[in-house]
Formats: C-alpha cells, sequence, structure tokens
C-alpha cells in the first residue's frame, strides 16, 4: 500500500463522514450547493499534478465552496441533458504556508446544485497585510495566514471555456 493510496483512502473515508449529505451556502450567489457521495468519489478519484494538496484541500471543501467566488457558467461540454449548466468557482487556501487558487466545480442538476470537484494551483502570494486567522469547520487544520486575495489573484493564469 503506497503512501498515496493511503492518504487519498483516508481522506475520502473522512470526507464521507463529515461532507456526504451537507448542504452548504455559498455567499457570493446565495445558491445551495450539495455534497453528495459521488462527488466526493470524482473529487478523489484520479491522479492530479499535486495529489497530496489535492487530498488535503477536500479537508476546506466547506469553507471553500461557502466563501467561493463564481467565475464561469457554461453547458456541460458532454451535452448530458440531465445537467443544466457546469459552475466554476474559486476561492483562496493556504495549504503548508503556500497560497493556492482552489478551482471548485459545481453542476446543476433540476434538483439544484451539486459539488463536482476541486483542484488546488498555487499562486503567488500578493503583498500586503496579513493576520493570523483560523478557518471555521469540522476540519482540524493548523492556523491560516489571512491574506487580502483579489478575484483578479485567484484568475491570473486560468483559462476558461471561451480561452479554448
Amino acid at each position: 500500500m503506497t503512501k498515496l493510496w493511503s492518504a487519498r483512502k483516508e481522506a475520502k473515508r473522512w470526507a464521507k463522514a463529515n461532507l456526504q449529505g451537507k448542504s452548504l451556502t455559498n455567499k457570493d450567489t446565495g445558491w445551495e450547493i450539495d455534497i453528495t457521495g459521488v462527488g466526493i468519489d470524482k473529487a478523489l478519484s484520479k491522479e492530479r499534478l499535486i495529489p497530496f494538496k489535492h487530498i488535503e484541500a477536500i479537508r476546506a471543501i466547506s469553507e471553500l465552496i461557502e466563501n467561493a467566488a463564481l467565475s464561469e457558467t457554461r453547458p456541460d461540454r458532454d451535452n448530458d441533458p440531465h445537467i443544466k449548466n457546469i459552475h466554476i468557482f474559486y476561492a483562496p487556501l493556504e495549504i503548508d504556508g503556500k497560497l493556492h487558487s482552489a478551482k471548485i466545480t459545481v453542476k446543476e442538476f433540476g434538483s439544484g446544485n451539486r459539488f463536482y470537484d476541486h483542484s488546488p494551483t498555487e499562486i503567488e502570494k500578493p503583498a500586503g497585510p496579513r493576520a493570523e486567522d483560523t478557518l471555521a469547520g469540522s476540519a482540524s487544520r493548523p492556523p491560516q495566514q489571512a491574506y487580502t486575495v483579489s478575484l483578479e489573484d485567484l484568475l491570473r493564469n486560468v483559462k476558461t471555456s471561451e480561452d479554448n
């Protein structure tokens, strides 16, 4: 059993126990976003460029969903008739002292919005004031450095569906 496999298995166990079945309100849109077992399985299913950071980020999904800013809404690329739209959100996330732009993918169905996936990408910390802060939530994490991060900071170098 590899260290990565064990970490992914533990993250999935934690997420199913602590996140599955929750409905969270995104502050930017006011939308309720449900966390389902399908979303958890998808979010932790495949190889990633930075797998341990991706796995660690699952513990912050509640805060990320609640605080993320909507960046893009587009149709489903596979034209699934059950999916009304795909919504892409971004939120700041600090992992191991490094700032990341966390992309959150939400699928909109006739019955509501469901978390589908997440992906942290390291970004440069903005210059400016910072303070010790701890994100609220059920996940036990070390204190985070709070930075003033603009949407522009989060979206720098992000490609949208219109860029393809």
